[in-house]
């Protein structure tokens, strides 16, 4: 812990994780995106996940476009507006961040669609 202490403190944070889910939190039909990635601290100190996704429930790439839309200046957001994140590190550590508003785009690859998420805490 200590470790990664010090490389956040240092602005140089990066940890891979062998499984990632990004949930809604929303009792009907929530979004998820699932496997592997890692989250990298940015030059501002904030935190960007970068999520490989082989599995995605309750959504798709046109609905997730789509959706931006969606959001109206001014409008506060309900719970199943956020997100949380859980992730399982290389070390074995668990890591659990609650109430995310992620910002995210899709990357094709060739073998999964790559979720990159700012993460900003409600």
């Amino acid at each position: 812990m200590d470790k990664i202490i010090e490389a956040f403190q240092g602005g140089k944070l990066q940890t891979d994780f062998i499984s990632l889910t990004l949930v809604q939190n929303s009792t009907n039909k929530p979004i998820e995106y699932r496997g592997a990635g890692y989250i990298k601290q940015t030059e501002n100190d904030g935190l960007t996940v970068r999520l490989y996704s082989v599995e995605t429930k309750n959504t798709d790439f046109v609905s997730d476009f789509n959706s931006f839309g969606r959001t109206k200046p001014g409008t506060l957001f309900n719970d199943a507006g956020y997100y949380t994140l859980t992730g399982t590190s290389i070390d074995g550590s668990v890591w659990t961040a609650q109430n995310l508003l992620p910002q995210c785009s899709w990357l094709a690859g060739h073998l999964w669609l790559t979720k990159i998420c700012r993460l900003r805490p409600a």
